[in-house]
């Protein structure tokens, strides 16, 4: 569904109660202002979860624009945390909405900002975080997912140019400016309190929710977390007119399970298409892929186009789909690895159980059942 959010309000609909409670004190918002880079000054108040729960990121900023100047509140927190007292495991769905707005509102107006009206639901939105969990009780783990993910080469489909495999192996980064795809071990990522003051009970309280599940299942729990983060509205924009929904620019409308589902599948399909040869390429040995590049070629092959086949079959799995292809476009044309891939998506690899887990995932995509902590705790 939706974790992280920041929605824009102007400033007709909020009026600033208490300018003492920012950095530095918004009590210039409407006189005079020193602006600095670009023509703009910000207001931030930022207590996370100094005020004794989790609350949102304020940011008044001020713009200088042609024929005067415009103010605006940027509202900035991650969703699950609000509503789910600091944790954003467990997944939100659509008939959260109206709790949603209702507290957002709540917040804002304890942080010294009265609201006119109800512009939370209407509020544009600037930058929206899609995200999934997927849970593993069948001795898969996220690291070893993450392994041929790491191998994927989406760039050329998905405008992703930047790749990261961090924090020893548990999350993957592909990302660009404006937007980024990103997976990661839950579990791991939750071990890491970063000392966050009020949130280390809720941290402790996860972690040991999680060693109570794995006590009751008597296996491992592995949590992979999928995030389509729109970092910005030409972005977002451009994202929602692929998957055919253009147009939906405010919160009411973006707080869909359904557009949270064909945004995070789009993203997920175009990422199996680059793992199918990785994958495959660990799982037959090479008298296989020889017999079967011969066998389904039949009277149609020449001695080069089979050894092609078979050397870009093998450079994938020593280097990666990625970084075999950086490699061959230094020294050859850009397309013609990609005529060589055609071929070869032509043959019919018998899959093997290294495809398990990923059709695991996909399957759960396609099902979009929001995931909460006590759907695990039950056990089988």
């Amino acid at each position: 569904m939706i974790d992280t959010v920041r929605l824009t309000i102007p400033d007709h609909n909020f009026i600033i109660v208490n300018p003492e409670r920012f950095d530095p004190p918004a009590t210039d918002v409407l006189g005079y202002t020193i602006f600095g880079a670009h023509g703009t000054k910000k207001w931030i108040q930022n207590f996370g979860k100094r005020a004794g729960r989790y609350m949102p990121k304020l940011t008044i900023i001020k713009r200088l624009i042609k024929g005067g100047k415009s103010v605006t509140l940027n509202i900035e927190c991650s969703l699950p945390k609000l509503i789910f007292e600091g944790s954003n495991f467990d997944e939100l769905e659509d008939s959260d909405f109206s709790n949603v707005v209702k507290t957002l509102h709540e917040c804002v107006e304890k942080m010294g900002i009265k609201l006119i009206g109800n512009p939370i639901e209407s509020a544009i939105v600037s930058a929206i975080h899609f995200s999934k969990n997927i849970s593993f009780l069948d001795y898969t783990t996220v690291s070893s997912v993450l392994k041929y993910v790491e191998k994927a080469n989406i760039s050329r489909r998905l405008d992703l140019n930047t790749k990261r495999f961090d924090n020893g192996g548990s999350a993957v980064y592909f990302y660009a400016k404006s937007h980024a795809f990103v997976l990661y071990d839950k579990i791991q990522d939750l071990k890491q309190p970063k000392g966050r003051g009020v949130e280390d009970n809720t941290f402790h309280a996860q972690m040991d929710i999680f060693d109570e599940i794995r006590r009751v299942h008597r296996q491992p729990l592995e949590i992979l977390r999928l995030e389509y983060r729109l970092l910005n509205r030409v972005k977002l924009k451009a994202a929602l007119k692929i998957i055919g929904a253009p147009g939906l620019t405010t919160f009411r409308e973006l707080f869909s399970a359904r557009l949270s589902h064909k945004l995070l599948q789009h993203y997920w399909v175009n990422i199996m298409d680059s793992l199918k040869y990785p994958i495959l390429s660990e799982s037959l040995s090479v008298e296989e892929v020889v017999r079967e590049v011969l066998r389904q070629q039949k009277w149609h092959a020449t001695p080069s186009k089979t050894l092609q086949i078979i050397g870009c079959y093998y450079g994938i799995r020593e280097l990666g789909m990625r970084s075999f292809n950086g490699m061959f476009n230094k020294y050859f044309s850009v397309g013609s690895i990609y005529r060589t891939l055609a071929q070869m998506n032509d043959l019919e690899f018998k899959q093997s159980q290294k495809f398990d887990p990923f059709n695991h995932i996909g399957k759960e995509l396609s099902e979009f059942k929001p995931l909460k902590m006590k759907d695990l705790v039950l056990p089988f």
